[in-house]
Parts: structure tokens; C-alpha cells; sequence
């Protein structure tokens, strides 16, 4: 088993998050759904592109 945490700083709508977990995860009843404060956070963050 492993995990994948996918962080996306833009907005995305509760109908956004059902339909991509839906797509992907159908049938799975174990998934979590995060929502980390970035101004609570204590080490510093690191943002990618992931597109270069």
C-alpha cells in the first residue's frame, strides 16, 4: 500500500473534489480529505512546478 498526498493551491470546489475522487478512487471508502492551514504550518513550504 502506499499513500499520495496531492496539495493544489487553487481553489477547487466540492465538485471538483467529487468528481476527481470519483473518477479515480471509485468504489474506495478509506480516503481522507485534508485541508492544511498555510499559516499554521511551522516549516517552509516548497512549491514545484509541474509543468517545467
Amino acid at each position: 500500500m502506499f499513500g499520495i498526498i496531492h496539495c493544489d493551491i487553487t481553489c477547487c470546489t466540492q465538485a471538483q473534489i467529487s468528481e476527481l475522487a470519483n473518477r479515480l478512487y471509485n468504489g474506495q471508502n478509506d480516503l481522507l480529505l485534508l485541508e492544511i492551514d498555510t499559516n499554521s504550518v511551522k516549516k517552509p513550504l516548497i512549491y514545484e512546478d509541474l509543468y517545467m
